[in-house]
């Protein structure tokens, strides 16, 4: 009907101006119910594809009398020339009248979808940059027809309203975009799936690419993105993480949705722990702010579940525990009303301590710490293992700054001060041993200590032979200890009664001695309620509790031979400290005098 209607010299209903873009001038009426007569609806439809189709016709017919030559060269490349030419020639066309292309763009997004590699290699960025620069719309997604208000087109008047007929190829021709643009994020995810390692990350970054410019399509471009996560081709997995935190630094509104995304990759069923590693990962690397505790508490409730999955199936594996527990320590710290929800699972998080590498042991410590500080306070439970886990430090490791970190902290918070002396005896015992940077590291952590509690450092000047003398002399039998004596025949029954009565009296009197008094001791919090044994005088290192190696009782021989040591800023440190200056020199200034000699004598020798 259309077509008899309209002249063969008539002119296109939509007209492009190079200035603008189509959707500057498209219309964005649309409706949320959906028509209830199928066949008019159909009949719409069919009618808009006609009128799309004429319209198509009409804009070559205008522009092959306006310049023949152009016009003709064009006609030629489309049938008879290379592939490299004919993609050329639709690239140039739909730029110039892109509503008047689209079946320029569907047959080069058909070339992608063949499974020709190298051909869709070549085509897939100039695919890209079409639908970014010239096709896709900003700020809004693409409307399909069937979300039009064809209710108010009326066919039997289609003729005479122009108005009308140019709303209607608008709106078929946006989607039949969209159509063409869903066909295309597939190719991109079938092409992001084959075994081509090169093809593959291209494609994922074209993906991130119309992600980040564009929303049509996103949900399927971040699910394409966020699979990836799991491809057997590490490479291809590390990228892909890559190209997700540039995602949600460019868009930071997606962050909660790309979580939620990932959280669903995670709890899938038969999922890799090489994949869940990727997944963890990246999350560890997200943006934080404290002006939205919301995503740092959803990333802790991620952490909390694939960490009671792991125990639940025992997959205790080190590489994912150490990630797992360094994102949740970052988390926390942004997540602080989330407190109830770590400590559940205090006791499993120990059980990993005692069981784990060194470098897993120290998150999880640096997380116990946090825990406890911001719940009910540093328990002894915790310096016992951290006293235990120090001797576990193996050479070459690169955890000497978090320790140290973490051990300042731990130790300027304690109260008790016989404990904090041991975990000095048993640094310094390390450094004897260690390399040069961690006696160094040893000395400094011990300096800043000793500035405000300078009693910590018990030398040969400063401890009190007299006391300890004393405390010598008045040595009396421990209680976990049983004492034998030798049977004496002339008094086996002489006054057994009253013998039996003073041994009850002195059982009480030394139970009453070393039992605790006041309530009954429940948990791991007992720094308030122990009652340390004043009658032994000698240092125990073997000790597992630091509050019972009696370290107090001992003087730091270790500081004389690190004030020995080969390295001379080792020595001056220590000897500093022996010298009760209380502080080591960290003064280099002298070193640029000697620098400045060096280069002086290798330009005379040059």
């Amino acid at each position: 009907m259309v077509e008899q209607m309209a002249p063969a010299t008539a002119e296109p209903l939509v007209r492009h101006s190079p200035e603008t873009k189509w959707y500057d001038y498209g219309d964005l009426e649309c409706t949320e119910q959906l028509t209830s007569d199928l066949n008019c609806f159909n009949s719409i439809e069919k009618q808009a594809e006609i009128l799309l189709k004429r319209d198509c016709e009409l804009q070559w017919q205008m522009q092959s009398k306006k310049n023949m030559t152009e016009t003709a060269w064009l006609s030629t490349i489309l049938t008879r020339g290379t592939a490299r030419d004919k993609v050329t020639a639709m690239q140039i066309l739909t730029q110039r009248h892109p509503v008047h292309s689209i079946s320029y763009v569907a047959a080069l997004v058909n070339n992608v979808a063949k499974k020709n590699a190298r051909e869709a290699f070549s085509v897939l960025g100039l695919l890209k940059d079409l639908f970014i620069n010239e096709l896709l719309p900003p700020g809004r997604k693409l409307i399909p027809f069937s979300a039009r208000p064809v209710e108010k087109i009326n066919l039997s008047s289609l003729d005479k309203d122009f108005n009308m007929k140019r709303k209607l190829i608008l709106w078929k021709f946006e989607s039949d975009l969209k159509t063409v643009y869903e066909k295309f994020v597939a190719a991109i995810e079938r092409l992001a799936g084959e075994n081509i390692e090169k093809l593959g990350i291209l494609s994922c970054r074209y993906a991130l690419e119309l992600l980040i410019a564009r929303a049509e399509q996103e949900q399927k471009l971040l699910s394409l993105l966020i699979n990836k996560l799991g491809h057997p081709n590490k490479t291809l997995a590390t990228r892909v993480c890559g190209y997700l935190l540039q995602l949600t630094r460019k868009q930071p509104l997606m962050r909660h949705i790309v979580a939620k995304e990932v959280e669903r990759l995670i709890y899938r069923k038969n999922i890799s722990c090489c994949t869940q590693l990727h997944a963890v990962s990246f999350l560890s690397q997200m943006n934080l702010h404290g002006c939205d505790p919301t995503l740092a508490s959803t990333l802790l409730n991620i952490y909390i579940g694939l960490f009671r999955m792991l125990v639940f199936n025992k997959k205790m594996d080190d590489k994912i525990l150490n990630v797992l527990l360094l994102a949740t320590n970052r988390a926390f710290s942004y997540a602080k009303g989330d407190v109830d929800k770590l400590i559940k699972e205090v006791d499993t998080l120990y059980k990993i301590l005692h069981q784990s590498s060194f470098s897993t042991a120290l998150q999880t410590l640096k997380l116990l710490y946090q825990l406890l500080t911001t719940s009910e306070g540093i328990s002894d439970r915790f310096y016992a293992a951290l006293y235990r886990r120090i001797m576990d430090l193996q050479h070459g490791t690169n955890v000497d700054r978090q320790l140290f970190s973490l051990l300042y902290r731990a130790l300027s918070s304690d109260t008790i001060e016989c404990r904090v002396i041991a975990f000095v005896k048993r640094l310094l015992q390390l450094s004897l041993c260690r390399n040069a940077s961690f006696a160094a590291a040893t000395l400094i952590l011990i300096s800043r200590l000793t500035e405000s509690r300078p009693s910590l450092l018990i030398t040969k000047k400063t401890a009190d032979f007299t006391k300890f003398s004393n405390e010598a002399k008045t040595e009396a039998v421990d209680d976990d200890e049983e004492v034998y004596y030798d049977y004496d025949s002339s008094t086996e029954t002489v006054n057994a009664e009253t013998s039996l009565t003073s041994t009850f009296e002195s059982n009480d009197k030394l139970i009453s001695d070393i039992k605790p008094c006041g309530k009954k001791v429940f948990g791991w919090m007992h720094k308030n309620n122990i009652v340390v044994r004043s009658t032994a005088t000698t240092y125990d290192p073997m000790v597992r509790n630091p509050l019972f190696c009696r370290a107090d009782k001992s003087i730091v021989t270790e500081l004389i031979l690190l004030s020995m040591h080969y390295h001379p800023s080792v020595a001056v440190f220590a000897s500093n400290l022996l010298n009760v200056s209380g502080k080591c020199k960290t003064d280099f200034q002298k070193c640029k005098t000697f620098i400045r000699a060096y280069l002086s004598a290798k330009q005379t020798l040059l």
